[in-house]
């Protein structure tokens, strides 16, 4: 790449940041609450509250993406941190710091949230399955106790991911490998309970595909649970 061009996509990339990402923050209500501590260059920095930060972070990447012309070898990396009001801009900065540094180390392309690193494309399906959650819990289908199960079984998942990279495995180690009837269990237990028996078994048959959330996703489910689990926390 020359001088100039490069010199050209350094002053586009920086129109982005210092012109495009203000102009969205100051026009979109939704967005009214995140403020930018530092935006330029190639380089970004917001606080905001938490679950309106994700959602920008989500139309952040997409308009990127479409900003650059949907060049794969222009792409964004993101890390998210989430703190008490009260703690101070320097401690927010080193920790989304670190968030970013997960981000990257996982290779170009990603975002960092609740400790968990997902590429952007895979960030786009845990958005969907965070809103088939809430759409099961708000009607019903599934319950609170679930939700916290499903964080112990998430957490069973990884480990299973672990033993298998080592190569060898203990009989010690092998309760994780039980995440799949334990899972089942869960869902025949409380999935629909409040329904008659033939809605009740059509909706464990529905919720049965958070096995296959599990397979393919592993510890970055957590990413979308949680969202939900913070969205409906007593007091916020």
């Amino acid at each position: 790449m020359t001088l100039s061009r490069l010199a050209t996509l350094s002053r586009q990339l920086n129109n982005y940041f210092t012109i495009f990402i203000p102009y969205i923050l100051k026009t979109e209500k939704r967005f009214k609450n995140i403020y930018t501590v530092f935006s330029g260059g190639d380089d970004l920095f917001l606080i905001g509250p938490w679950n309106t930060i994700i959602e920008f972070a989500g139309l952040l990447n997409d308009s990127f993406r479409e900003y650059v012309c949907f060049n794969n070898n222009i792409t964004l990396s993101a890390g998210f941190s989430i703190h008490k009001p009260h703690d101070p801009v320097l401690r927010l900065a080193e920790a989304s710091e670190h968030a970013l540094s997960m981000a990257k180390s996982k290779g170009r392309d990603s975002i960092t949230i609740f400790y968990e690193t997902a590429k952007w494309k895979d960030f786009r399906t845990l958005r969907e399955i965070k809103e088939t959650i809430e759409e099961w819990l708000n009607n019903g289908k599934i319950n609170n106790a679930m939700l916290f199960k499903l964080n112990e079984l998430i957490e069973m998942r990884r480990q299973e991911e672990e033993l298998l990279k080592s190569g060898s495995i203990y009989l010690e180690d092998m309760e994780c490998l039980k995440w799949r009837a334990k899972l089942k269990y869960t869902i025949v237990r409380n999935a629909g309970r409040r329904l008659k028996e033939d809605e009740r078994q059509k909706v464990v048959r529905e919720v049965m595909q958070i096995a296959e959330w599990l397979e393919r996703h592993g510890g970055n489910l957590r990413i979308p649970l949680w969202q939900v689990i913070y969205n409906n926390r007593k007091g916020g």
